[in-house]
């Protein structure tokens, strides 16, 4: 028996909250509809969704969500059951993701244009035997197929993935401090909104580092091991300036003067200003940090490219040839069209060295060591990256201004999320004000 529409959706409808990339958490699912639906070859009783949820009777997200259908019930992989029937996550399964791999093409477009799914290579691996779904706390799905990553979008957007393109340019432009792109599955849905046909990326294939180390967890293991980490920083500062070499080589840049320097003010006051009325802890030191971001109108121009967007320990990977720098797809909740506004790469560098302070917190509970742990990483990352890009050091009301509004972000989204981790964010505004 295969599942109706309303079945499937019924099930997942229950299931999509209790999942860490579903984007509508605290809000109330109104609507529930099937945007697209195909088997999957070679994979029986498997099948491609494409879920349409209405949150708060408003708008519409947009999820992928493979689904393993048979008789046999695992309660790590079960989404829920009809009868007799149980429906799985399918990206859980080899045959499934595999059978998704299969429907290929060599010749890659990037601009999607199908409706069933179908894989784009650039460099097809000679294998793609062996599966398994990575255990990671991400807002994707990832699994090793062969020597390959296949992450998964779960929120679909229309349009060309920010991931995959930059991808595709840094290849073009020769870099190797991130993995190589070998391919990616684009498909369609049919709009909520329009009832119109339209198109995205659905995952994206690039080249696995075994037996390395997430950059995050490294860190913190060294600061709780009262282990040095300065020669990391310093390769972590010079491979993040080559990237940013790259970006600048492979896409437009700008430069933004005048009216437009005032308009990147008026945004960063902006965010800065909905912090304090989200985070009452901020009202005291607000006004000192809002004359940092006012110190951007004094600068004449600001050069401008595509840059990371979203940078922190947790996007790169120490692996045996050195640092790889992962998920391009800029700041999450963002739609596409925002993620690739050009920024001058000091957002990256506010970035990392703000992940450094939460490393030392996290695996050195703010003690004296940690805090000295802390600032030897950032100088060590700041000189590394000033040997292969511009000197931060010589910017610093440009970096000042960013890392007031990253901080800010982050009192945010502790406030919300982990008020026990409140404390990280609002120590690094506090000092920031008094200087």
């Amino acid at each position: 028996m295969q599942p109706t529409d309303d079945q499937l959706l019924a099930v997942i409808g229950s299931w999509l909250p209790s999942r860490r990339w579903f984007g509508g958490k605290g809000h109330e699912i109104t609507g529930l509809r099937m945007v697209a639906r195909h088997e999957i070859p070679g994979s029986p009783g498997a099948a491609h969704l494409v879920i349409a949820v209405q949150i708060d009777g408003r708008r519409w997200q947009i999820y992928q969500v493979p689904v393993a259908i048979g008789s046999a019930a695992d309660p790590a992989t079960l989404v829920g059951r009809i009868g007799d029937v149980c429906v799985h996550d399918g990206t859980a399964y080899e045959g499934p993701v595999n059978g998704l791999l299969s429907r290929d093409t060599e010749r890659a477009q990037l601009v999607p244009t199908e409706m069933e799914p179908l894989t784009h290579w650039l460099h097809k691996p000679e294998s793609l035997a062996g599966y398994r779904l990575l255990n990671v706390e991400q807002s994707n799905s990832s699994a090793v197929v062969g020597d390959s990553m296949v992450k998964m979008f779960r929120m679909l957007t229309p349009g060309v993935n920010p991931d995959i393109e930059v991808h595709e340019g840094l290849a073009r432009a020769g870099c190797h401090d991130v993995g190589q792109l070998r391919g990616w599955i684009s498909g369609g849905w049919v709009d909520p909104d329009s009832d119109l046909e339209v198109h995205g990326h659905l995952a994206m294939v690039q080249e696995y580092f075994a037996n390395s180390v997430d950059g995050w967890d490294l860190a913190r293991q060294r600061v709780a091991d009262s282990e040095d980490f300065t020669i990391e920083s310093q390769a972590l500062g010079q491979a993040t300036a080559r990237v940013h070499r790259a970006l600048a080589e492979a896409f437009p840049t700008a430069e933004l003067v005048d009216d437009q320097i005032v308009l990147m003010a008026q945004r960063l006051h902006r965010r800065l200003t909905s912090a304090a009325q989200i985070v009452p802890e901020l009202a005291d030191i607000q006004d000192s940090l809002h004359e940092h971001v006012d110190g951007l109108l004094q600068l004449g121009r600001i050069a401008v490219q595509r840059v990371h967007g979203d940078y922190h320990l947790g996007q790169t990977l120490r692996t045996a040839h050195g640092w790889r720098v992962l998920d391009f797809e800029g700041e999450p909740g963002g739609d596409f069209e925002n993620r690739r506004v050009l920024d001058h790469p000091l957002r990256d560098v506010a970035g990392m060295l703000r992940s450094f302070a939460y490393a030392a917190w996290q695996g050195g509970g703010n003690s004296a060591a940690a805090r000295k742990w802390q600032q030897e990483c950032e100088r060590a990352f700041i000189a590394g990256y000033a040997h292969d890009g511009v000197d931060p050091l010589a910017h610093q009301t440009l970096l000042q201004a960013y890392l007031v509004d990253k901080a800010a972000y982050e009192a945010i989204y502790e406030k919300r999320n982990r008020p026990e981790w409140i404390g990280i964010p609002l120590a690094a505004l506090t000092a920031i004000a008094e200087t």
